[in-house]
């Protein structure tokens, strides 16, 4: 006797299990990459800040866009030197900018390190 066929049918015995994501994933936008590649273009950079004993460049007009106190800063010093940021680490800064030009999260391991800087920091510049 066949076990799988009972009078001519087919019949087929399972259990469906839903799981909800833990939170949706979201790929990165095509533009955000090509943001971030801009932020790392020194050559179309016109503005440097002087953060530590690092320099960093970046762009005026997305600074006004995205980050207006950040953009008053360069605003005030017309004469060519960096802008110079205090109290803040290059790293920190980095990260803020990474938010700025692409809308970049701080890695977990980031905001459990650094957290707190973060926050002040992009709470100081109106990010």
């Amino acid at each position: 006797k066949n076990n799988i066929l009972s009078d001519g049918a087919l019949f087929v015995d399972f259990s469906l299990q839903f799981k909800e994501p833990s939170s949706p994933h979201y790929p990165p936008s095509s533009l955000s990459m090509k943001m971030l590649q801009v932020l790392h273009n020194v050559d179309d950079a016109d503005v440097a800040f002087k953060v530590g004993d690092d320099t960093v460049t970046a762009h005026k007009a997305i600074l006004r866009m995205n980050a207006p106190v950040l953009f008053d800063c360069c605003d005030e010093n017309n004469d060519g030197l960096p802008v110079t940021i205090n109290d803040i680490t290059p790293e920190i800064f980095r990260i803020l900018l990474r938010y700025v030009y692409g809308d970049k999260v701080p890695d977990s391991t980031e905001i459990v390190d650094e957290g707190k800087c973060i926050i002040t920091a992009a709470d100081r510049f109106g990010i």
